[in-house]
Parts: C-alpha cells; sequence; structure tokens
C-alpha cells in the first residue's frame, strides 16, 4: 500500500500544503536566464520562498502567445524549416484574456541551429542577420487586446 505522511499536528499539515502550493507554483512559471556575454544560463526557483499572503494573491496571467513562422502556426514541437541566406519572416501575437492590464514585457527572439541529435547551436555569430531588433518591448497589454509583433510588409 502507498505510504502515508503523518502530520503531529494542524500547522505542520498546513506548512506542507503551503510547500506543496509553492513547488506547484514554481513548476508552472519555468523562470530561466541567460547571460550570453558570459554563455552562462539557468534556472530560477520561488520554491519556498513565496509566503502565504503571495500565495493568496498570485494568480497566473491567462496569456496566449501565437508564434508564426513565414505564416505558418510554430510551437515547441515544431521545427521551423529554413534556407541559408533566405530571409524569413516571424510574427507573434499576444493575446490577453485577463480582465486587468498586464506588463510590461521584453520578447527576444533567440535562434539556434539544430543538430537533431539533442545539441543546440546557439553561436551562431554571423550565420543570421537580424533586419530591425530581436528584442521587442511591450509596456502593457490591456484585457482582450491583441498585440502583433511582426516585420512591416
Amino acid at each position: 500500500p502507498g505510504e502515508r505522511a503523518q502530520y503531529a499536528n494542524p500547522k505542520q499539515l498546513e506548512e506542507e500544503r503551503k510547500h506543496a502550493k509553492s513547488v506547484e507554483i514554481n513548476n508552472k512559471l519555468d523562470i530561466v536566464w541567460k547571460i550570453p556575454s558570459l554563455k552562462r544560463e539557468g534556472e530560477a526557483s520561488v520554491e519556498g520562498i513565496l509566503n502565504q499572503v503571495v500565495l493568496d494573491h498570485l494568480q497566473l496571467v491567462p496569456l496566449q502567445w501565437d508564434v508564426m513562422v513565414e505564416g505558418k502556426p510554430c510551437d515547441s514541437d515544431v521545427v521551423a524549416d529554413c534556407t541559408v541566406g533566405d530571409p524569413m519572416k516571424l510574427e507573434v501575437k499576444l493575446t490577453n484574456w485577463s480582465k486587468h492590464n498586464v506588463g510590461p514585457f521584453s520578447l527576444t527572439v533567440i535562434p539556434y541551429q539544430d543538430y537533431q541529435n539533442g545539441v543546440h547551436n546557439y553561436d551562431l555569430q554571423d550565420g543570421i542577420t537580424f533586419v530591425g531588433s530581436n528584442t521587442f518591448y511591450i509596456d502593457t497589454v490591456s484585457p482582450c487586446l491583441v498585440v502583433f509583433i511582426r516585420p512591416p510588409t
């Protein structure tokens, strides 16, 4: 049979519930950081640092990010094929489904070469050129507002 935890008192049980909620939120946030100049990256965790006041008021914002490459939907499991030397059209649509304004946001496009063996080459140097910036800043997205980030036509 499954192992059941025994708690000496309600306070201990409440602490375990807080911890479980913190772990759940941490798993949903998926916070990553990167310092390209130092070639360092990692993941940040909020596990164990969220107090009950924060947990009671924390709600994930219902944002929808739609990414299109050459007019076709692109997801994490979809490979965007491109030919060396040919320009690519990248579009991002951000929709705020919440009842409140959200922001600010920063969206950075980080291209890489996938060797199809689990190895990704992020050091493309002169292998890619952006027309304009590869980072977009959005101050505020109002409820039900759709923001398009696309190159000029």
